[in-house]
């Protein structure tokens, strides 16, 4: 004898109402990566001789990341 469980039985009084709706929205952002490589060696002041004239600044960095070889 095999009893199969009731998902989502209701109530006798219930009613139940679902509602769909497409939304296109324009795109207002876009998004930048830059990535520059430098010797461990460099500073950040050396990084950023390295990417001016692009109208970065070092407010603009997010993240450093300094990986050690081999």
């Amino acid at each position: 004898m095999a009893a199969a469980p009731a998902l989502a039985q209701l109530e006798t009084d219930t009613i139940t109402v679902a509602a769909n709706r497409q939304v296109s929205l324009q795109p207002d952002q876009i998004v930048f990566s830059v990535q520059v490589s430098a010797p461990q060696t460099a500073s950040i002041d050396d990084v950023l001789a390295k990417i001016a004239g692009t109208g970065l600044s070092a407010a603009d960095l997010s993240s450093v990341y300094s990986g050690a070889n081999g």
